[in-house]
């Protein structure tokens, strides 16, 4: 897809959000669908590694665990198979999405701007 400077800034200040690789995903796709697809593919392989880090995930975004127990639920999870890399990877893939449909709104935006601005 075409990148003008106003998508590429958009695309960076999220590429820097959520550390995936959003300019690339944005200019491999043909169409918003596309990278929409490609950007939660992106999402979904990213995880939260060693204890420690997952534990100060945790404590800084979800410290009464709530919100990361609920979504381990939610996804059929057991305690058994609980650990604090899955509660931090959860949350933070969870967090990304929603970064990542609020990308998806700016973007049709700005593309829908743009095609108006070209037909002038």
């Amino acid at each position: 897809m075409k990148t003008t400077n106003e998508i590429l800034a958009v695309l960076n200040t999220y590429e820097e959000l959520t550390n995936l690789d959003l300019v690339n995903a944005y200019e491999d796709s043909d169409n918003l669908d596309q990278f929409e697809d490609l950007a939660n593919t992106l999402n979904h392989q990213n995880e939260v590694i060693y204890y420690s880090v997952a534990i100060d995930y945790l404590k800084t975004n979800d410290p009464s665990l709530n919100n990361s127990l609920e979504l381990a639920h939610d996804m059929g999870c057991n305690l058994e198979n609980l650990n604090s890399e899955t509660l931090a990877t959860l949350l933070m893939q969870q967090k990304i999405a929603e970064m990542l449909s609020d990308l998806h709104s700016e973007l049709s935006e700005l593309e829908t701007y743009e095609d108006q601005q070209n037909e002038n």
